[in-house]
């Protein structure tokens, strides 16, 4: 077994792409402080945290891995997941909002903040994202299953059944759009 602390960080990793949670943290202690200054292994304990759904310590580990790289898409998209887990929507919207402000955002940057904007219960932005991420992504039903249900939550039935027909029609493998507008339809008669 490695003992240098690069050689316990890339074990630590490998563990961790075979969901081996509970091991790749006990390698990455094992280097104990002489991975602190580490930023990959900052991420990989955030990660690591979040996948065992210590939120409080992958919130520590990655809010001082994006202090140090704010750039960095991977991270502020993990740190606002571990925010909008915690019930932290307004933290997590100003965490991942800089996804969304460039021409370059991704769908799924796009939904996640909108997913952090729904949360923070600012619905009109969240349905204006979940629109650009089924825009850049438009056969994907789970972005027009979110804006449907954003819909639903601002009160715009129409819309929103308008939108779970087009995300079964886009997709008639998906479940879920198919059971909110069965759930829709039932309790709305």
């Amino acid at each position: 077994a490695p003992k240098h602390p690069l050689g316990l960080y890339l074990n630590a990793l490998i563990l961790t792409k075979k969901q081996d949670y509970a091991n790749a943290q006990a390698v990455l202690q094992r280097a104990g402080a002489a991975l602190d200054d580490y930023l990959p292994a900052q991420y990989l304990r955030g990660a690591i945290a979040y996948a065992q759904g210590n939120l409080e310590q992958a919130a520590a580990n990655l809010n001082r891995f994006v202090a140090a790289v704010p750039d960095n898409a991977n991270g502020r998209r993990l740190l606002g997941s571990t925010m909008i887990r915690q019930g932290r929507f307004d933290d997590a919207v100003k965490t991942l909002q800089p996804l969304a402000d460039g021409q370059n955002a991704d769908a799924a940057s796009l939904s996640l903040v909108a997913t952090a904007r729904m949360g923070a219960g600012d619905y009109d932005m969240a349905i204006e994202l979940f629109q650009k991420a089924s825009s850049l992504d438009p056969k994907n039903s789970l972005y027009r299953t979110q804006l449907a249900v954003a819909r639903l939550a601002a009160g715009q039935n129409a819309e929103a059944v308008k939108d779970l027909q087009t995300a079964v029609k886009e997709d008639p493998e998906a479940t879920r759009p198919q059971l909110l507008l069965v759930r829709y339809h039932l309790f709305n008669r």
